[in-house]
């Protein structure tokens, strides 16, 4: 009973809203299957995958470095403690071996000006030892996912359109902040203007511009993957490392 309380209290807070809908997918050695948020820091060169806590209140975490792409992940687990929640900010301490390890912070979807708009797990910072950084967070993102050498989100504007950006590990671009809870950086390219589709469990996100086409492929098991073509012919395609999808 203390294992489904504990474990209730992790994935139930803050309360049930867009973001639950969504679902993380980790595609890494030594560390496959369903996550629970990614976090793409802004501030530091760092992307952590946060896997699912499990039933024992225990969660892995691997550590991208932005600084060394094609490197292997650090993958490392934690104690979870209880959600801590107080004036709109939610809290979860990290432990190992007992010591004080980190925090992961998110925001309460319902004190955010939309709600409906918090489509994704609503973090915006951790703390693993030493390391602290922020997360890129937009209202109404569709998809984050992590790729090689950078992160790639879309996400609908205000009348419902589709926009992909993508943003460069080697960039270092000053953070934005549209208002006092969404936060993410210029983007490296930014395309307007793309089309979902869905069929047989997968979903498809396209956008065109001066003659390229990127397609991402969020299939419905397995990794997603990003095609970018030229003219109509396919001239790089790629394996995603991780993903959160937001159905629409």
């Amino acid at each position: 009973m203390k294992i489904f309380a504990l474990v209730a209290a992790v994935l139930l807070t803050p309360p049930a809203v867009a973001a639950d809908s969504s679902h993380t997918r980790i595609d890494m050695p030594g560390q496959n299957g369903p996550g629970w948020f990614l976090c793409d820091g802004i501030d530091a060169p760092f992307v952590a995958l946060v896997g699912k806590p499990d039933a024992a209140g225990s969660v892995r975490i691997g550590l991208l470095d932005k600084n060394r792409p094609g490197a292997s992940v650090t993958v490392r687990s934690y104690g979870l403690g209880r959600a801590d929640p107080g004036a709109g900010q939610v809290y979860w301490s990290l432990t190992q071996g007992g010591r004080d390890a980190g925090n992961l912070h998110a925001f309460n979807p319902g004190a955010f000006g939309d709600p409906a708009a918090v489509r994704t797990p609503p973090f915006t910072s951790m703390a693993l030892g030493d390391s602290r950084f922020q997360c890129r967070w937009r209202a109404n993102t569709r998809l984050i996912a992590v790729a090689a050498r950078r992160t790639l989100l879309v996400r609908e504007d205000a009348a419902g359109r589709l926009i992909y950006e993508s943003f460069d590990y080697a960039a270092r671009p000053p953070i934005e902040q549209p208002d006092g809870v969404q936060r993410t950086t210029r983007a490296s390219q930014r395309v307007t203007g793309g089309r979902e589709a869905g069929a047989g469990g997968a979903t498809t996100f396209a956008f065109a511009n001066a003659g390229y086409g990127y397609v991402i492929t969020v299939p419905a098991t397995g990794p997603a993957s990003l095609a970018i073509s030229r003219g109509g012919r396919v001239i790089q395609r790629e394996t995603l490392l991780a993903y959160t999808l937001a159905p629409r």
